[in-house]
């Protein structure tokens, strides 16, 4: 905050959904009390907001979407899975929810909901799209996984998250892997990502852009 303060930032990006499905501030979703998903050692979220409200801070909370191994844990029938049935597991050993659930896209839209109730000026989505490490091909969605297919899941959440958000009058981001800005219009790289179709609902687009890569 006092960086802000005497430099030309004006925004700060928090973490309030993280890549492990906890959450920064209780929740009064089941699913995150089941699951005990609230990391009450990290800060209050209030006292933040209040800070960044006084010094005319425009607060962005980010949301880890689909990687979620809270969610997982609570309701494994929604997580994505091997074809032996066993979840499957990112490279870093970490299970997934599946975006073709319209169970998973409702949990994430609710606790968007929450996060912007809180006094947030924008959410930031991450991870909006299909696992891209871990044994890919041995994974079981219980339908065709497609460019269509999968595209079509990930433009849902978009839209469905964008159509809540707006109505609270809070902005909305994605962040997307950067390469999805320069390949071919059709193409989704495996994970559901088409600029062409989710910058139709979201008002800021954020290209994750590797310089190793």
């Amino acid at each position: 905050l006092d960086m802000v303060d005497r430099t030309e930032l004006n925004a700060i990006v928090v973490d309030v959904k993280s890549d492990r499905g906890r959450l920064a501030y209780q929740s009064a979703l089941e699913i995150a009390i089941q699951g005990e998903a609230y990391a009450e050692e990290v800060m209050d979220l209030n006292e933040l907001l209040r800070a960044c409200q006084e010094r005319g801070i425009y607060a962005i909370a980010r949301l880890v979407t689909f990687k979620d191994p809270i969610l997982a844990k609570v309701k494994p029938e929604w997580a994505i899975t091997r074809k032996s049935g066993r979840l499957y597991l990112d490279g870093e050993e970490l299970p997934w929810g599946d975006p073709y659930k319209q169970e998973v896209r409702d949990y994430n839209v609710s606790i968007a909901r929450e996060v912007a109730a809180l006094g947030f000026d924008e959410i930031q989505f991450d991870y909006i799209r299909f696992p891209s490490d871990g044994i890919i091909s041995d994974i079981e969605y219980g339908i065709t996984s497609t460019r269509e297919t999968r595209t079509a899941a990930i433009v849902r959440f978009c839209e469905e998250a964008h159509t809540a958000l707006s109505a609270m009058g809070v902005m909305m981001s994605i962040d997307i892997f950067g390469l999805i800005t320069w390949v071919d219009t059709d193409w989704d790289e495996g994970i559901g990502q088409r600029l062409v179709d989710l910058a139709r609902h979201a008002d800021y687009v954020s290209p994750m852009v590797y310089p190793s890569t």
